[in-house]
């Protein structure tokens, strides 16, 4: 599968970037590009150095190879505080004995950008619930207040590019909503400048990275795994990796041997009709593409194949209504070692009772059994 790159022309453009640290490879000659004032979240799993990642941009590691361009000029030889960037560190690192009020105003003076600084810095403090705290110093506030301060002096810099370095974590729940409006729809243009603002957010969390962002770049093992829309990573991933870090709660993965047990006489014919599929794919289920009916499959079957649909009987081992919705653990009397979890708009049954599972065959995607493969 391509990766999706930027419409535009790239803002942003690294290439063939490493790094190690102590013989370990961090940073495996990834390239990445982001267009100007496109919303990019880089995802993956911790210690896969997406927080390195953010730290070259900003000139704060150095790269062992590669290169970092920011508006097709390289940045081999700007020191970090000459960067158009903004950086908001997961320590949120603040002036200690300054105000908050004082913090955030030296954000808005270094601004390559001027504008309206005052009105925006109350508006984005009184989105963030932080407008009554201007006056108190970083030790009066709370970790919360200190983390959602620590955003606002980030995206008042108006940079070329701002670096996000999970950004949401130790926001409580309620706040966490008015933080993710805040960042999609924070105004990107410069001022009276013709440029936006990209901003490049790292995260571990595949729902927010599908709430904020216009590309994820799916980061494993120091490389792009791969790069898309939300819809086309969500319903499309290229690898077992890629299906795992999206999806609340996660996809359902059937491997090739499962299908030969159970659709032993429609094996051949499945095989045909899923695209890129071969006795060592998997396939990705996602938990809200099942339909739950409340009768067997008939004819003493576990299982039978429709021209569009496979028809799988499952028995209820656990159901919870979680948000408007029933999530669902069922497994196939044909493997009860199975477990598969479905998300369903009514409760499929009672623990124990035998459902039909309809999986529709358009729904399914073959990957390659092993994880790791790129884009």
């Amino acid at each position: 599968m391509k990766d999706e790159e930027p419409i535009a022309a790239p803002n942003l453009k690294l290439r063939g970037v490493s790094k190690s640290f102590d013989g370990e490879r961090v940073l495996d000659g990834l390239d990445l590009s982001v267009s100007e004032g496109e919303y990019v979240v880089v995802l993956g799993p911790s210690g896969c150095g997406k927080s390195t990642l953010l730290q070259i941009i900003a000139g704060l590691v150095p790269l062992d190879a590669g290169t970092v361009e920011l508006a097709s000029q390289s940045l081999r030889r700007v020191a970090p505080k000459d960067r158009d960037v903004a950086f908001l560190f997961q320590d949120d690192r603040l002036y200690p004995h300054w105000t908050l009020r004082q913090n955030l105003r030296i954000a808005m003076d270094r601004s390559p950008v001027k504008s309206s600084g005052d009105d925006v810095m109350s508006e984005m403090s009184r989105r963030l619930g932080i407008d009554g705290l201007l006056e108190r110093r970083p030790d009066e506030v709370s970790g919360g207040q200190l983390r959602r301060a620590a955003l606002v002096k980030a995206l008042l810099r108006q940079p070329a590019v701002c670096l996000l370095d999970e950004p949401l974590t130790a926001i409580d729940m309620m706040l966490r909503e008015d933080l993710i409006a805040l960042l999609a729809d924070y105004p990107r243009d410069r001022g009276s400048s013709l440029s936006q603002t990209s901003i490049l957010h790292v995260t571990h969390d595949g729902a927010e990275a599908m709430r904020l962002a216009d590309r994820i770049v799916v980061l494993g093992s120091g490389r792009v795994l791969q790069s898309g829309t939300p819809e086309s990573i969500y319903r499309s991933p290229c690898s077992l990796e890629v299906a795992k870090a999206i999806g609340t709660p996660p996809a359902n993965l059937i491997p090739l041997k499962w299908l030969r047990s159970v659709f032993a006489s429609s094996y051949e014919s499945i095989l045909q009709s899923l695209p890129g599929c071969d006795e060592t794919s998997v396939l990705v289920l996602r938990p809200e593409s099942v339909e739950i009916a409340d009768q067997s499959v008939g004819n003493d079957q576990s299982a039978v194949v429709s021209e569009d649909a496979w028809n799988v009987t499952v028995s209820v081992i656990s159901s919870r209504f979680v948000e408007g919705r029933w999530l669902t653990r069922l497994a196939p009397v044909a493997e009860p070692g199975t477990v598969w979890t479905f998300a369903t708009r009514h409760r499929p049954g009672t623990i124990g009772k035998s459902v039909v599972a309809r999986i529709p065959l358009c729904d399914l995607v073959a990957v390659p059994g092993a994880t790791g493969c790129t884009a």
